[in-house]
């Protein structure tokens, strides 16, 4: 009597080589399915939810050079100054921040374009521009204010 192994086949010690590779090339696209079903197709729930909010995936300008428009340029929440724009701050107490301005990300004493950005604080900017020192601060968009 042959015995049998777990997945019903014969023992195979007793099985041609390329019976043995059938069964393995088997095995592998099994393998390969369920992984591909389980781990291919990510779930609804794992989906980026953007909430009101622009997805930081999508770049800016896309690849036939249309420009996306900051968030903060069309609905207010953006300090904006004659057409410079605050629209973010990454604010580190260790003196390593940075803020956005009109897309472009600077650190304190860094210029761009006759800008340049003096201090980074948690709640806003004093930049330099045209000779004159300004501050500028986050603003709370319409969404964010409705929500609280």
């Amino acid at each position: 009597m042959t015995k049998q192994s777990p997945r019903g086949h014969k023992e195979i010690a007793s099985l041609s080589a390329k019976d043995r590779w059938r069964i393995a090339r088997n095995d592998a696209l099994w393998f390969i399915l369920v992984f591909v079903l389980t781990f291919g197709c990510p779930p609804a729930w794992a989906e980026y939810q953007p909430k009101g909010k622009r997805d930081p995936f999508v770049p800016f300008i896309l690849p036939d050079g249309r420009r996306i428009t900051p968030p903060g340029e069309e609905d207010g929440s953006a300090s904006g100054l004659g057409g410079v724009f605050l629209q973010g701050i990454l604010f580190d107490p260790a003196g390593n921040s940075t803020a956005i301005l009109n897309g472009r990300v600077l650190r304190e004493n860094e210029e761009w374009e006759g800008i340049k950005l003096l201090k980074v604080e948690n709640n806003g900017v004093t930049i330099w521009r045209n000779g004159e020192t300004h501050r500028m601060t986050l603003q709370k968009s319409e969404k964010e204010s409705k929500a609280e």
